[in-house]
């Protein structure tokens, strides 16, 4: 492999590592709340999904006391919203996302959500339901988290007004990771969520510094000869020239 290729793969690998211990960390304590409390602690097989749900039930019941724990831990309330639409895309449940203090209120309006964030308004939708009769529907039938690479170039290979956009996104707690989403004029779609975002709203949640913009069809000209999806290491190679 490419040294400049290994080099960037292993400081995003680096700084996954201490998001994780920092989850981890914040987990232990959160436990300790519960148990001094008496409240009840969901040990969900995902480290994220368990994170996310103990800290909105925990939160309810002690707000001053989970806002110090992770406090300390460096949390980041747009990562962490970013990460919790994940979960409400899949499920579409508004008491899970309306529970974060972050979130003000949530409205449905012809299937678009207008969600009030204390970081703005934000107007979205499910993207497999909005390309439900569009020849980009195979590509939510797909696996879609961890999976926005790939994802993301098949939509813009369908949808060649759209460009590819990679940008490196922070994590809930340290360091950050590469992101990839396609965008036209103010729409956004993050395949990887299944999320289209109206009105430049999108923004609000990508939120990374944009290291490469590129469209399909530039796209056929970079390398195929790695391990690693196209549209990752062309930005990396980009982002190197810079």
């Amino acid at each position: 492999m490419e040294v400049w290729l290994q080099e960037s793969l292993d400081k995003e690998a680096d700084e996954m590592f201490t998001n994780l211990e920092y989850t981890r960390r914040s987990l232990v304590y959160l436990k300790l709340l519960a148990k001094q409390y008496n409240l009840p602690f969901e040990e969900t097989k995902s480290i994220v999904d368990r994170l996310f749900v103990n800290y909105l039930n925990l939160y309810e019941a002690n707000p001053k006391e989970v806002s110090r724990i992770l406090n300390e831990t460096n949390f980041q309330e747009r990562s962490a919203l970013h990460e919790m639409l994940y979960t409400f895309l899949e499920n579409e449940d508004s008491n899970y996302l309306g529970r974060a203090p972050f979130v003000n209120g949530i409205k449905q309006e012809n299937g678009v959500y207008n969600i009030e964030t204390k970081f703005g308004t934000i107007n979205l939708k499910k993207a497999s339901d909005h390309f439900m009769m569009t020849p980009s529907r195979f590509i939510f039938k797909k696996t879609l988290t961890g999976m926005c690479f790939d994802r993301t170039t098949e939509f813009v290979t369908t949808n060649p007004e759209y460009e590819a956009i990679v940008s490196y996104l922070p994590n809930v707690f340290a360091g950050g990771y590469y992101h990839a989403y396609a965008k036209k004029d103010d729409i956004i779609v993050d395949p990887a969520c299944n999320g289209i975002f109206f009105n430049g709203t999108g923004e609000i949640i990508e939120e990374g510094k944009i290291i490469y913009q590129t469209t399909a069809e530039e796209l056929k000209n970079e390398s195929d000869d790695y391990d690693y999806p196209k549209l990752l290491v062309a930005a990396i190679k980009n982002s190197r020239k810079k």
